[in-house]
C-alpha cells in the first residue's frame, strides 16, 4: 500500500468508525452495557486517527526543514 492509501484507511478507522460507535451510543437505548462497550471500542478507533495524522507531519517535515 502507498503512504497515502495507509494514511487515510488510519483516518477512516480512526474518524468514520468513531462516528459509527457514536452512533451505536445514540441507539442502545437504557442499556449501560451496550453504551459502555461502544464508548470503550469508539475511544479505541481514536488512537488509529492519531497515527494517520502523525504520519503527515513526519512526511513533510524534510520538505520545510531549515538547512
Amino acid at each position: 500500500m502507498s503512504t497515502t492509501g495507509v494514511r487515510k484507511t488510519f483516518i477512516f478507522v480512526g474518524a468514520g468508525l468513531h462516528g459509527l460507535l457514536l452512533l451505536g451510543v445514540a441507539f442502545s437505548g437504557c442499556d449501560a452495557t451496550i453504551a459502555i462497550l461502544f464508548l470503550t471500542l469508539s475511544t479505541a478507533t481514536t488512537g488509529a486517527s492519531a497515527a494517520g495524522q502523525l504520519a503527515i507531519m513526519i512526511d513533510l517535515a524534510p520538505n520545510f526543514a531549515s538547512k
